[in-house]
């Protein structure tokens, strides 16, 4: 493993963090079928009981990481109680890849 890939996984050309860090809070990180996922048509899910974030594998590169970004903010507002709403979410997890420059194909390669 190259010292630029400790700490992460992939799933085709997206690579992900093992885990984040939010305030005291240790989240893992890991891709899921769809069949695992809460309700069938979710791109993704943060369990606040089991400390973890799950991502769909069979979903575009674009849309893991935007999914992830969405699944950060969630975690971000569950444990500071933001109250935020499903639209804020999405708004500000396309505006953070955008900001970061993780738009379209430029999300795949992000973290390699």
């Amino acid at each position: 493993m190259r010292p630029s890939e400790r700490g992460f996984f992939s799933m085709g050309n997206v690579k992900l963090p093992k885990s984040i860090r939010i305030g005291a809070h240790t989240i893992a990180v890991r891709f899921a079928g769809a069949r695992e996922m809460e309700d069938g048509g979710a791109y993704g899910h943060f369990s606040p009981l089991k400390m973890e974030i799950a991502v769909r594998e069979d979903l575009a590169p674009s849309l893991q990481w935007a999914t992830f970004m969405h699944e950060v903010i969630e975690a971000i507002g569950h444990f500071y109680q933001l109250k935020l709403e499903e639209y804020q979410i999405d708004v500000l997890s396309e505006g953070i890849c955008q900001a970061l420059g993780l738009t379209g194909q430029d999300r795949a390669n992000h973290g390699g």
